[in-house]
This record gives structure tokens, sequence and C-alpha cells, in this order.
């Protein structure tokens, strides 16, 4: 039976979190039933380290090795676009996972539209739920992108990806860029959740990261004066003015008290 979606995860350093991440899809249904082999979990290592374990906790899971250390999270899941075979594409952090339901929502809504998105549910270290990014929405717009500065994940059909640039945020661009291949807007499903776990010791809750994305919002945004996009019109001026607005969520992040969830903390407390 061909292979309907591909499930793309980068691994670093991922041991103690990636049998939770697969075993997330694992639980998948469509209409209620197995998905068994018309799903394929594509674990893109990117540290050298040995995930054959991971090839027990799903029917179909490939694990590609590593051409080296680091290349970073958008190399790492081009090399899972480039050997996968689905017909859909699915994206999913190593230290992440997805809620019950989530393919049987997104599925049908990225049949309609080419692709689709579930709110970010975002969960402390302690497994509690901090916030959650674009509950009760509709629809992820590019005005999204400013009010929720965080990360959406799609489900969307293999030709409209336009594949994964190396720097800071990248999943974010993927999916602005995703936005302008569907006519500026995709469906949310309300009803579901992605899953976004923080770690002790996190990257992104450090301020030098905050000055890393800093940077490249400011790129980003002249690479969008510049018309460097698939979004046209109003949309693109939209994303120029959410990425002013995560400007100003990231500074002052940097200048706060130091929150022990990092950004997502400090986005949880000032969030109305």
């Amino acid at each position: 039976m061909p292979v309907l979606i591909s499930v793309i995860i980068p691994a670093f350093k991922a041991e103690a979190t990636l049998a939770r991440a697969v075993e997330s899809v694992a639980r998948q249904t469509m209409q209620g039933q197995k998905f068994r082999d018309q799903v394929e979990v594509i674990i893109a290592a990117d540290d050298g380290r040995d995930y054959g374990f991971a090839q027990s906790l799903a029917p179909k899971v490939k694990v590609l090795a590593a051409p080296g250390k680091g290349t970073g999270p958008g190399a790492a899941r081009n090399r899972g676009i480039r050997a996968s075979t689905g017909r859909y594409l699915a994206f999913l952090d190593a230290d992440d996972h997805y809620g019950d339901g989530y393919f049987d929502a997104l599925l049908m809504l990225a049949r309609r539209h080419g692709a689709a998105f579930a709110p970010t549910r975002v969960m402390a270290s302690d497994g509690t739920s901090l916030i959650t990014l674009g509950a009760d929405q509709s629809w992820l717009t590019p005005q999204d992108f400013g009010r929720w500065p965080g990360s959406f994940h799609p489900l969307l059909r293999r030709e409209l990806t336009p594949g994964f640039d190396h720097g800071a945020g990248q999943d974010v661009f993927h999916v602005i860029e995703v936005l302008g291949q569907v006519g500026g807007r995709a469906p949310m499903a309300p009803s579901v959740y992605y899953a976004l776990n923080l770690q002790g010791g996190s990257i992104t809750a450090k301020a030098s990261f905050g000055h890393h994305v800093d940077r490249r919002y400011q790129a980003t945004i002249q690479r969008y004066h510049r018309r460097q996009t698939a979004l046209t019109g109003m949309a693109r001026l939209a994303v120029i003015h959410a990425l002013h607005q995560r400007r100003r969520w990231n500074k002052g992040f940097l200048t706060a008290p130091m929150d022990e969830n990092g950004f997502y903390g400090y986005l949880a407390k000032h969030k109305k």
C-alpha cells in the first residue's frame, strides 16, 4: 500500500525523548482505524548516534545516518524530505509529540486546502501546560505570527513544501512560505494539538539565542521588502508587520528577568 503520510523527525541528542515522539505517531488513527503501513516515520539523525531502537516503535520507521555532526535541523529535515515517499508530509521535533486525533483532524483539511495546522500546546519541563498558541482559531494567517510568536507545524501535500533553510527560526519561515503556496491562509483544527515540550537547559531559553533570532528577523524583514517570497500583496506586508511584532516580543524577553521556561515562560506571563 502506498505511503500516505511521511513524518519527518530531525534527531540531535534525542535518546531520552524520541520514543515518546514516535509512539505519538503510532497512536494516530484515520476515521477511527490505525494507519498501519500508510504512515512512515523518517528519523534524520544529526549527531552520529544510533537511533535504531526507534524502528520497533512503529510499523514503518527509517533512520537516516548523519553525513556529519550538527548540520542543523533545517538540513536534517531536508534530508528527511528527500528520503520520504508519502503524498503528505508532517513534521515533528524529537522532543515533541502529537496529541491524539492529530492526523484524523488535519488530513481531512489538508486534502481540501493543501495544508493544515493544529494549535501548539507548550508544555513546561514539569509537564504542565504553559500556553496554547493559536487556540480557538479556524485559520492560520500571516498576522498570527506576530500575535503568536512561536512555531506551528503543518501537514501538507509534499509538493507544497519549499524546503528548509539553515538559519534560526527556519521552521517558522518554512510555514510562512507554505502559506504563500496555499493562498495566504490555511485551516486550523482547534480540537487537537501539537505538543511542544520544553526541556531543561534548552538553547532557546538563553539570551544568546534571543539575540541570534533577532538578527534573523532583521535579515528576513529585508528579504520580504525585496519580495523574495511566495507571499504577495497584503499577505507579504502582514508578514513584515508580524516580524516587527516578534522583534518586540523578543526584546521584551531579553530585557525581562530570566524565566525558568525561557521565552515561552515570558510569553505565558505577558500574553493577553
